[in-house]
């Protein structure tokens, strides 16, 4: 896992690397390094805009902006900056760069009053935020609003101006500059992946300077999964093994009207390497199972209709997922209640599940196996635990909440974030707004138990499932497009994504 760092844990870090780096002079050789590699994704994100006007503040974040400014210059860029210096006052770094641009370009206005005039900004021009960095100057403000009229292309470094990543008590987004990117450094800030601040930060990139090494760390709160963790989570298949080496699982879901969710967890279960499945539903539903997904074993339940209890033994089931299209009837709840007294081992509870477990003041989450997984959207999980102010908050609150159950809660958004018993939470980068339709939940709930069955651990099985998801869906979308991706679909391409992430030894004996 990569640890997601905020501003202070990063200025922490480059104060080291500095100190550490003898063949360095001083901290410009850092700025120097991030500036490059700023300029090399300008060039490839807009190559068409030819010149730029940079807002640089008086901090470090104004000194980076400057030497980007610097070195477009000689990348033959028609740059204008602009230091905004209200105080009067520059630090040894931006004092620094404002000299070495005026070497090169006499482009520079350094404003030290709230009254100046503003250069022509076209709207194919770039507009690169360098006002603000991790000190917020509220003397500055007045700028940031009005680029926020301004038609252009904006691109914030770091973050945009006027935004913190020091998340307490809420944020005034009248003063937050709207960008359409924003590059940052070493990894994404926590901010990003929350959805009320997309309108801000835009698409954001993560830039890695020459001298970085990205580091696998298990230690921190905050945390992302990313390709590197992918292709070292999914388990390698022995030539001398059986079906039941990869899981004996059981999933119950559906009921009358909703089989089709159980259909989808079954096939997602099965095309993600499940070796054994059995789907319990309802009696007068076999049929459909039979037809649609023939590779799983068929248990009915007593119920015609809905599920209402499990009548054979537990203990021979790697693990069980319950949920998917199972039905909110009273017997559907006492059934649930039954299989929480019966088996022990953790679980994968979702949808329909999910809603029986806040009935009755939630009183079935206590019961919960040590080590279980639920698999909530953003209502479901308000549902549990209750309402939320923002995305944060909720964060922190699934962070809790795992940790007093003693459960995994894999919170379903654009990153999908796992919280865990040990109170961390893991972000999953992948995926589109494809996702965002009927049936995508059933399908990850299908990939999380076949993982588990094939005795992945839980963490990885819930970031691995993830982040095969959105894989899927990327994949998808990029032969066809993304509004019209669908659950099946998706499960179609699920092979797709699973051969990214192997090594497949197939046919090698004989060559």
């Amino acid at each position: 896992m990569q640890k997601i760092y905020n501003s202070r844990e990063i200025a922490e870090m480059e104060a080291q690397l500095v100190a550490e780096r003898t063949d360095w002079e001083d901290a410009s050789e850092l700025i120097a390094h991030k500036g490059i590699a700023v300029c090399n994704r300008l060039k490839q994100d807009f190559y068409a805009s030819r010149r730029a006007v940079i807002f640089a503040g008086p901090n470090e974040k104004g000194a980076l902006a400057i030497r980007v400014g610097t070195s477009l210059v000689g990348m033959q860029y028609d740059v204008e900056v602009l230091l905004l210096n209200p105080k009067g006052e520059l630090p040894e770094e931006v004092v620094a760069e404002r000299d070495a641009f005026a070497e090169v370009s006499s482009h520079l206005t350094e404003v030290t009053s709230n009254a100046f005039s503003l250069p022509e900004i076209a709207p194919q021009d770039l507009l690169i935020d360098g006002i603000q960095g991790y000190e917020l100057l509220p003397s500055l403000n007045n700028v940031t609003k009005y680029l926020n009229q301004v038609k252009a292309i904006k691109v914030a470094l770091e973050m945009p101006s006027g935004m913190s990543d020091e998340m307490q008590g809420p944020i005034d987004y009248t003063k937050i500059l709207k960008a359409d990117t924003t590059y940052t450094f070493y990894s994404p800030k926590l901010l990003m992946l929350l959805p009320e601040n997309e309108p801000y930060v835009g698409q954001w990139r993560v830039l890695y300077p020459s001298f970085y090494s990205a580091k696998s760390t298990s230690n921190a709160t905050y945390m992302y999964f990313g390709t590197q963790e992918m292709e070292q989570v999914l388990p390698t298949r022995q030539r001398f093994s059986n079906k039941y080496d990869y899981g004996r699982d059981l999933l119950i879901a559906g009921s009358k009207g909703m089989m089709g969710a159980a259909v989808l967890a079954g096939k997602a279960a099965m095309t993600s390497g499940a070796g054994h499945l059995t789907v319990h539903v309802p009696s007068e539903q076999g049929a459909i199972l039979q037809i649609a997904l023939p590779e799983a074993l068929v248990r009915e339940d007593a119920s015609e209709e809905s599920f209402s209890s499990v009548g054979y033994p537990l203990s021979n089931y790697t693990t069980i997922a319950v949920g998917p299209g199972l039905g909110r009837s009273t017997e559907s709840l006492l059934g649930l209640e039954q299989l929480l007294e019966n088996y022990t081992q953790p679980m994968v509870l979702d949808a329909d599940a999910l809603y029986l477990l806040a009935q009755e003041d939630g009183r079935l989450l206590e019961r919960l196996p040590k080590g279980s997984i639920l698999t909530p959207h953003v209502g479901e999980f308000d549902r549990l635990f209750g309402p939320s102010r923002n995305s944060y908050e909720r964060l922190e609150l699934a962070r809790r909440e795992a940790a007093r159950l003693g459960i995994y809660i894999l919170l379903k958004g654009a990153y999908t974030a796992t919280a865990t018993p040990m109170g961390q939470v893991v972000f999953t980068m992948s995926g589109n707004p494809g996702l965002a339709t009927a049936g995508t939940g059933d399908v990850l709930t299908g990939i999380v138990l076949a993982l588990l069955g094939q005795r992945v651990p839980q963490l990885e099985a819930c970031a691995a499932a993830a982040f095969i998801h959105g894989f899927a869906a990327e994949s998808y979308s990029s032969d066809y497009c993304e509004l019209s991706l669908t659950a099946g679909r998706l499960i179609e391409y699920l092979p797709v994504a699973f051969k990214r992430f192997t090594s497949n030894s197939s046919n090698t004996l004989f060559r």
